[in-house]
């Protein structure tokens, strides 16, 4: 009796160069993106842990999806594509706002509650600050929000990040296996 991994790697070796390369591209999408400066200022490495956890959901996709009708992978297709650009969207909106970088090139971001030192000193100008106003505070997040604000928005980019890609492995995943089946079926039809 043959295993869900036993055919993933059947399904592998007999794949062809298209879809090889879809899977391969996927994964190195995020690496891609580290060069682009397109990651998420925190935590380091991400772009490598976005490689594994790519490769978790084309597995799991595959081990759910495979045997699967059409509908149900035409309505995850859907879906899935449907998430990658809502998740994208608001990845590159959020990173716009909030995260800045310092005199060195290093990215940082910018929380949602001001110090109360910080109100003190800007104001009405809190917790949207201004570069020349982070200039002015050496660059230094801390001293401007609150520790529980700047984790917040460090979630929130990481999260949208990581959903754009899983969205991303789903859409592939489905895709490849829809393929295969398809070829299957023409197989089995001769």
């Amino acid at each position: 009796m043959s295993t869900s991994l036993d055919e993933f790697k059947k399904v592998l070796s007999e794949v062809g160069a298209t879809s090889k390369a879809a899977l391969a591209g996927i994964t190195a999408l995020p690496l891609v993106s580290l060069a682009m400066d397109l990651t998420p200022p925190w935590p380091r490495g991400v772009a490598i842990a976005t490689c594994l956890v790519e490769l978790v959901v084309l597995m799991l996709t595959f081990h759910h999806v495979r045997h699967a009708k059409l509908k149900i992978i035409n309505r995850t297709l859907t879906a899935s594509f449907a998430g990658l650009i809502i998740a994208s969207l608001i990845y590159f909106v959020l990173m716009s706002l909030v995260v800045f970088e310092g005199p060195n090139g290093d990215k940082f971001v910018k929380g949602f509650v001001c110090t109360n030192d910080a109100l003190k000193i800007y104001g009405d100008a809190c917790p949207f600050l201004p570069k020349s106003l982070i200039k002015e505070a050496n660059f230094d997040a801390d001293r401007l929000w609150t520790q529980l604000s700047l984790m917040g928005v460090r979630l929130a980019l990481l999260v949208l990040w990581s959903a754009a890609f899983m969205f991303l492995s789903s859409l592939t995943g489905c895709f490849v296996v829809y393929h295969i089946s398809q070829k299957s079926r023409e197989i089995g039809a001769q």
